[in-house]
Parts: C-alpha cells; structure tokens; sequence
C-alpha cells in the first residue's frame, strides 16, 4: 500500500468519512491506513484531487474536479475515474471488490468495461455493479491479485 493511487484513494475515504480542519489531521488519518506522508505529500495530494473546503472550514472533494472528461482511450478513462471514484480495491481468489462513493459503482464499472475490448486489465470475466460496490470476476481460479494489481497501476498511470 505505497502508491501514490492508493494512498489518494485512502484519503479520499477519510474525506468522505468527514475531512478534517487541518492537513495534519489527515496525515495523521493515513498514517493510521499505513501511509505516513509529510504535510507536503497531503497539500500535493489534496491539490492533485481538487479538494476544498466547504464553509465550516473542513476539507471536501469538489464535485466539479471530479466530474473527469470522457476520454477516447478507455484505460485513461478508467484510469481517470479509478482515482476519481474508487475507495478501496480488494482480491481473494478470482474475485476483486472495488468500493467506489455511493453512486459511483456503475460509472467505474462502465469504464472498466469498456477497456476490457483492449485487453489491458486482463482476462476478466465480467462485472457486476451495484450502488457503491464493484464485483470483477478474473477468468483464472487465482487471478484476483493480478486483476487488482493491473487495476492499481491503471490508476497511477493518470
């Protein structure tokens, strides 16, 4: 849990959860995630992601960073919105969990289905998404970590 995706994706969910006053408060927040980063990692960090704070002074996603332009190349789209909505990714087996903002499951599942033509996450069967969870079903019996793993590196690559 060292890139600078999943570390995102961690503070995010701390956003999510409330934010903080204070950037301190959420290194303090990651460092209990397994991410100890500097007070300069969350300033680059919290910029990199469009966050703001709202008017009793927390910090907040902004909505409008968020809403990602569609790009052509499906693996930057999905690269795009793998940092834009996604919470958490999780393998066991063949199976990989993505925790996405409520809302936001089928917009990761519709980009990650849409680069499944090229062949860049894997051999994946197929998705299935609900509100704010994403089931993908790898091909292989133990397939799960590459998939998550491909998944991961997808989300650096914006």
């Amino acid at each position: 849990m060292s890139s600078a995706g999943a570390r995102r994706r961690a503070l995010r969910g701390l956003l999510a959860r409330g934010g903080a006053r204070e950037q301190a408060e959420l290194a303090r927040g990651l460092a209990e995630e397994g991410f100890v980063v500097s007070q300069s990692t969350v300033s680059r960090d919290l910029r990199y992601l469009g966050v703001v704070k709202n008017q009793e002074g927390r910090y907040r996603l902004n909505s409008r960073n968020n809403e990602a332009e569609d790009p052509v190349d499906p693996e930057r789209r999905l690269g795009r919105v793998i940092n834009s909505y996604t919470l958490s990714i999780e393998a066991s087996a063949n199976l990989v969990v993505m925790r996405t903002f409520p809302g936001a499951a089928s917009v990761v599942a519709s980009a990650l289905d849409a680069s499944l033509e090229t062949g860049e996450v894997g051999n994946v069967l197929g998705t299935l998404a609900g509100d704010d969870t994403i089931l993908v079903v790898a091909a292989r019996p133990s397939g799960g970590r590459g998939v998550k793993e491909r998944l991961e590196q997808i989300g650096e690559m914006t």
